[in-house]
């Protein structure tokens, strides 16, 4: 009785260990160990583990001899294979009384005998009916199990059938937890190329981005990409350089007619997957030749298709034979559906430049496009900053405007449609256009602005709820005063900074915001703007902080403004930003928009801030072959001070357009200016010609005219200016 207690204390000590996940050879190892320490009469014990491949491995055996476990290591699971080779084949327990004479221990005996085993009891460990392994008990003379020796061997099969079951669950719990954490981390290497091949502005650079990072993104060895040519008789195809010269050269071009996967692909527009030599000598005996002479093994071919036209091919290689999964497989026609969107693009030249140049800056380029660049009067200076939420795919409906009116009032206006995501982003465009409408040819105040905007809402039916502060700015007749008239529709109060450094909240009463109750009242407050005052207009992205209530950012912002104030105005933008907001953005988007009286002496030159760094100067022939120098030359001064990519194609792409637009109308020759620091590049192109540039809108089938359209769209800043008898044209990017 005595000793059936320890047994069972000790077994439970066990089930304790499965419980709590301790190792399963650590559970296994100390099964044995107690089974043989209650046992008194020579037994010794084994537990192995089936595999996939229909073999029993070393699970615990501590007693028996080292050579006995190496030699039914892997032992092969059969119907005469042994006792534990025999019940894991039956599914049931198999009784050896007696090695010597047992025929399923013929290929045995000498190893039963140097191990001194003569009794072996063996019994399969299922689960669900699937064969996890086998428990043997092992004795020095021959034997015929007791009833009790079976219960026993039953009862601590079970308990190692419960480990190892714990321990495969557990094993395929943290294999599935790796797998969906290399998901996430292909997504995002798949998300990061798709954004740089947003930026491609030639097949070259597509080329590169695929050869150089597409291809590791997949684990591929290798790549090859395929395009169509002479109007589809023939493919270009592009090697990486794992391919040495020899085979570039040779299948630099290729016939769409041939039998290998690339020209396979294009023409039927169906996927090649080759994942051996086999598959691939059976899929045309012209891969002989490419497999003797590379170290390709395996290769994943993906047509490029793009409304209904083969464009080419996609190809990802490997040095060693591969088993293709079906994530593998989705994530290269991810990719291929990426390069094939970017060839498409560049293809497709200017529309399609500026679809890439949408793709590439994503959300942040959908809304910069709506925040158009501030008049500057003789009066007021105007600054302006658009932040991006943190998470580049959220975007939002925060704008600023500022325009002239056919009465010649300035209005200005900070808003805030609801939400964040394209719908709001979309909205934003409706109320901006539909503000700008109703204030262009109207003298109605600020309040009356704001409700004829809340009655075009209703009436168009514009789902939409926003806030907004809608100012208008005056001189006084007979006087050099400057007025200001505001309406605030449930937005964030305006702040104005005195010229001695007191800052005035403009709150009042704010009225509801837009889109609840059309026929709401609306109030207008007004201040005068004295020299040497500034006033603010934001949005709640830059005050909003989720430890601080909105009253507390204000302050923080108020009391920032009073410091900082005196800055120039561009810089106080800068300042603020930097300040109110941590160094990888906010959580939300974020509108700002600053105006200041000009003195007297003050020239309009706040879009124009110097840079630090050396000026580079390049001459521009009146040859076309210009551009493609001029191009080369500022990506290598952005590329010295280690400017970010997009920041660097985006001034290639903008360079190119200036260099073309003069090479193209000026035709007098011109000089390429190149001032870059680690925040900023600015390039100004000078020529000879007087006639100003203007931002134009020409129709879908033009040849030119959008050069500005796009520099207005990318530039942090740009301007245009007469200059020593001729003209200068300018843009400037900030990295952040």
């Amino acid at each position: 009785m005595l000793r059936a207690d320890r047994m069972l204390a000790q077994h439970r000590l066990l089930l304790e260990q499965v419980a709590v996940d301790a190792p399963l050879p650590d559970v296994l190892h100390r099964l044995v160990r107690v089974i043989e320490e209650q046992a008194s009469d020579g037994l010794t014990a084994s537990i192995l583990v089936a595999d996939d491949e229909g073999r029993l491995r070393h699970g615990a055996a501590p007693s028996l001899p080292d050579a006995y476990n190496d030699q039914i290591d892997g032992l092969r699971i059969g119907p005469a294979a042994g006792s534990c080779g025999t019940a894991a084949h039956r599914r049931e327990p198999v009784i050896v009384a007696d090695t010597e004479v047992d025929a399923l221990w013929a290929d045995y005996r000498e190893l039963a005998r140097a191990a001194g085993v003569r009794a072996c009891w063996s019994t399969p460990l299922l689960y669900g009916g699937e064969l996890l392994g086998t428990f043997a008990m092992y004795y020095p003379e021959a034997r015929v199990p007791s009833e009790e020796d079976r219960e026993t061997a039953a009862m601590y099969a079970r308990t190692a059938t419960l480990a190892i079951q714990r321990h495969r669950v557990e094993l395929a719990r943290d294999q599935a937890l790796a797998a969906e954490a290399g998901y996430a981390r292909k997504l995002a290497r798949l998300a990061a190329v798709s954004l740089q091949l947003a930026g491609a502005e030639t097949v070259e650079d597509l080329v590169r981005i695929v050869i150089e990072e597409g291809a590791d993104m997949v684990g591929a060895d290798g790549c090859a990409i395929g395009f169509l040519r002479d109007e589809g008789a023939a493919l270009r195809l592009v090697l990486s350089e794992s391919l040495d010269a020899r085979h570039q050269e040779r299948y630099a071009r290729v016939s769409l007619t041939e039998d290998l996967p690339v020209p396979t692909a294009t023409r039927t527009r169906s996927k090649v997957v080759l994942p051996d030599v086999a598959s691939g000598l059976a899929f045309s005996p012209a891969m002989a030749e490419i497999y003797a002479q590379t170290h390709l093994r395996a290769s994943a071919t993906v047509p490029m298709v793009s409304g209904g036209e083969a464009l080419g091919a996609l190809s990802l290689l490997w040095a060693d034979e591969r088993a293709f999964t079906r994530t593998d497989l989705d994530f290269i026609d991810g990719l291929a559906a990426q390069v094939t969107q970017s060839l498409q693009r560049v293809l497709g030249r200017m529309a399609q430049r500026r679809a890439a140049v949408t793709d590439q800056r994503m959300s942040e380029a959908l809304q910069r496009s709506l925040l158009t660049r501030p008049p500057q009067t003789d009066r007021l200076s105007i600054a302006v900053r658009y932040q991006p939420a943190m998470q580049q795919a959220q975007i939002g409906g925060d704008w600023y405007d500022a325009f002239c009116t056919a009465t010649g009032s300035l209005t200005l206006v900070v808003g805030d449609v609801n939400g964040h995501d394209r719908d709001a982003a979309a909205a934003m465009g409706q109320l901006r256009s539909l503000l700008r409408g109703l204030a262009y040819d109207s003298d109605d105040a600020p309040a009356d602005l704001l409700r004829r905007l809340d009655l075009a809402l209703r009436g168009l039916e514009l789902d939409s709820l926003a806030t907004a502060v809608v100012a208008q700015v005056h001189r006084q007749a007979q006087s050099e005063a400057v007025r200001l008239t505001w309406s605030n529709a449930g937005h964030p109060p305006p702040l104005l900074r005195t010229a001695d450094g007191a800052v005035r909240v403009l709150d009042g009463e704010p009225d509801l915001l837009l889109g609840l109750a059309a026929e709401t009242s609306r109030h207008d407050g007004e201040v005068e703007l004295d020299e040497g005052s500034t006033l603010l207009l934001y949005t709640d992205g830059l005050i909003e902080n989720r430890d601080e209530h909105l009253d507390e950012g204000i302050a923080r912002l108020s009391a920032h403004l009073a410091e900082r104030g005196d800055l120039p105005l561009e810089d106080l933008c800068d300042e603020i930003v930097r300040h109110m907001l941590p160094d990888d953005g906010g959580e939300d988007d974020v509108a700002l928009l600053a105006v200041r009286p000009r003195v007297e002496a003050e020239r309009a030159t706040d879009g124009a801030r110097a840079i630090g760094g050396e000026t580079q100067t390049m001459a521009i022939e009146n040859d076309p072959a210009a551009v493609h120098r001029a191009r080369e030359f500022v990506d290598a001064a952005c590329r010295d001070v280690a400017l970010p990519g997009d920041v660097r194609g985006n001034a290639v792409l903008l360079t190119s357009e200036l260099v073309t637009n003069s090479v193209v109308h000026a035709r007098t020759g011109a000089e390429l200016a190149v001032s870059t620091d680690g925040s900023r590049v600015r390039v100004e192109v000078k020529d000879g010609h007087r006639a100003l540039p203007r931002v134009g809108d020409p129709a879908d089938d033009a040849t030119g005219g959008r050069g500005l359209v796009l520099v207005q769209l990318l530039a942090t800043r740009w301007d245009t200016e007469e200059r020593d008898g001729g003209k200068a044209v300018w843009f400037e990017l900030d990295a952040d």
